[in-house]
């Protein structure tokens, strides 16, 4: 990293922090909370609406505050949606003038339904001074359909939702007293500083991969045998030319990177960059085949293509910065871009779509050192044969 990169490091970094410092002193003076028992609060509408939060033993705990009196709702949005469809709310109203907190799900866009299985707690509630003020606690994770997970390093989609002063009846909000936030519930800023200086440096580019609201199938598929197998699993290879998804000429490095999850079906997908087209049917111009451009496949599917991995994602990944002296690098002859993806819908849901991808930044400032790879196993399928002490 050179001096004029260093500078803006710690401007970014300075400013990030000042910045937070004065949003969080504020959120705190308005709802009278204490840092040390709550150590992140946010507000998510200015002067109306804020959360603070803290985690624990595999629980988070709430402080939601609103002004003035009426019911409110805090919800994890669906990554393929980000919008009320596919949401886990949490809704604060008054049964027989007593507060609850009760676990909702919306199916739609309608309202949403209570939930078969309740997992939010309500600890404590208040209304003083011309405030809200409720304290609920829930699972980070659950074996609930109807519940999305809170996730560490993770950036979900807050959604919101709150009734007019004095109103208590749970029903549609308007268009104005509702939205979304994007929320890290828990971040390592330092990380993030660094990578937001890389996104945003003008000096590299951006090369951006992914599915475009792709129809998740459900009906059975071939295995590796051939053998055609039940449809929760699908494996997909999602490919594109390489021309197609960056203008910068080759050889380039790719130094970081943020991997956009657009769907809660996606397990994860292995990323290549190939010399060869992985497609079955070469010969079939691209995008003209939909079949042959994302086509069934399994683990493994860009071997045999002079293809060479490059960051993919599993649940919970949070993308990668590379230290400043070391780049991925592609080489010329590179030609194709393929995403082997694994697709879990256990519910076999006909309405399970994906807009999943990476976000990329690459350099023609070729680093110093090339990241390389390596693979540990026996075999291609990495089993381990049962009874040996070694191998």
């Amino acid at each position: 990293m050179n001096l004029v990169q260093g500078l803006k490091a710690w401007a970014l970094a300075f400013l990030s922090f000042e910045w937070i410092a004065v949003c969080s002193a504020d959120c705190y003076t308005t709802t009278s909370l204490v840092e040390a028992e709550f150590p992140r609060c946010e507000e998510i509408v200015k002067d109306v609406l804020w959360v603070a939060w803290q985690i624990s033993a595999g629980r988070i705990t709430m402080v939601i505050t609103r002004k003035g009196s009426g019911w409110v709702s805090i919800g994890i949005g669906q990554e393929q949606s980000g919008s009320m469809r596919g949401a886990d709310m949490i809704v604060i109203t008054k049964t027989d003038s007593v507060i609850v907190a009760e676990d909702h799900f919306a199916t739609d866009f309608i309202r949403p339904v209570k939930d078969d299985e309740q997992n939010v707690e309500l600890l404590s509630a208040s209304e003083s001074n011309a405030m809200l003020q409720v304290v609920v606690r829930r699972p980070l994770m659950t074996c609930d359909q109807q519940d999305n997970a809170i996730r560490y390093e993770y950036p979900h989609r807050l959604l919101y939702a709150f009734g007019v002063h004095g109103s208590w009846a749970f029903q549609y909000h308007g268009t104005e007293n509702r939205g979304s936030h994007e929320m890290y519930f828990t971040k390592n800023e330092a990380f993030h500083n660094q990578q937001n200086l890389l996104l945003n440096d003008k000096d590299n580019d951006h090369l951006i991969f992914r599915y475009n609201n792709y129809h998740i199938p459900t009906s059975m598929r071939p295995s590796r045998n051939g053998d055609m197998v039940e449809g929760s699993n699908q494996y997909k290879c999602f490919t594109t030319p390489l021309e197609n998804v960056t203008n910068t000429s080759l050889p380039f490095d790719i130094i970081a990177g943020t991997p956009i999850v657009g769907s809660r079906y996606l397990h994860h997908f292995v990323n290549s960059a190939c010399q060869d087209d992985p497609r079955p049917n070469t010969s079939i111009p691209f995008g003209q085949d939909a079949d042959n451009d994302i086509f069934d496949c399994f683990m493994g599917g860009s071997i045999q293509r002079k293809c060479k991995q490059i960051p993919g994602y599993a649940a919970g990944g949070r993308g990668f910065v590379n230290p400043s002296n070391v780049g991925i690098r592609l080489q010329a002859g590179t030609k194709w871009l393929l995403f082997d993806t694994h697709y879990y819908n256990p519910t076999l849901s006909s309405q399970a779509y994906d807009s999943s991808g990476y976000d990329y930044i690459v350099t023609k400032s070729l680093r110093q050192q090339e990241q390389g790879e390596i693979a540990v196993g026996i075999d291609i399928t990495m089993k381990l044969p049962p009874g040996q002490k070694e191998a």
